[in-house]
């Protein structure tokens, strides 16, 4: 602890000094001002582009340990995205041998529409689009067809789950989980000085030039 002459003395306290409801508390000041929700959503945007090649999918989350909370991702993903990248290849059609020139021509891709306010990744709607096609035409049956492109929309639907429940965790670790000796680097670098309750009370510079808040 610390005191500095006011008007009155004042005590200012170090992070370590306080207990863990004010450290709780600076936390959530540091989070408000250096933890930007648009770096998270680049972070979830740049992961989808360079493991799955999928560039064209958008996320939305509320992640503020409240109900209500979660990640959903919403777009469009053509079946090409699907076919031209190994890993959503082996993710959407693992063991299923497809005509991949055919599926070309009867499926457009999937449609990822989000519903409601929400941003849990039940509040997305994901329809298999297809084009103008007619299977009999091809010498598989429609039975057979039909039972692969079940196949082909169970192993989406778990790949989109697989990816919104690995971002919430993400998101989690990203907003909240940070360690403490990156919240202290950043009160010591401002300045910052603090009350036994974990607020900012001030700043002194390196000529121990204090500028008051209270």
């Amino acid at each position: 602890m610390k005191q500095y002459k006011r008007e009155q003395t004042v005590n200012t306290y170090s992070f370590d000094e306080l207990n863990e409801r004010a450290k709780a508390n600076i936390r959530n000041t540091f989070a408000d001002h250096c933890i930007e929700p648009e770096d998270f959503k680049f972070d979830v945007i740049h992961f989808l582009t360079e493991d799955w090649g999928i560039s064209t999918l958008e996320p939305s989350f509320s992640l503020s340990h409240k109900q209500g909370d979660g990640l959903c991702l919403h777009g469009y993903i053509s079946i090409d995205d699907i076919l031209e990248n190994e890993n959503m290849c082996m993710a959407i059609i693992p063991g299923v041998s497809v005509d991949k020139t055919f599926l070309r021509q009867i499926v457009k891709g999937f449609d990822l529409k989000k519903t409601g306010r929400y941003s849990h990744a039940s509040s997305v709607d994901i329809e298999i689009l297809f084009n103008d096609y007619d299977v009999n035409e091809h010498e598989f049956s429609i039975e057979v067809w039909s039972d692969t492109l079940t196949i082909i929309e169970e192993n989406f639907i778990r790949w989109y789950w697989e990816r919104c429940t690995y971002f919430v965790r993400m998101g989690y670790e990203f907003f909240y989980e940070y360690e403490d000796k990156v919240v202290k680097e950043w009160i010591d670098e401002a300045g910052y000085l603090l009350n036994i309750n974990g607020q900012i009370i001030g700043t002194i510079d390196s000529n121990e030039n204090i500028e008051w808040n209270i």
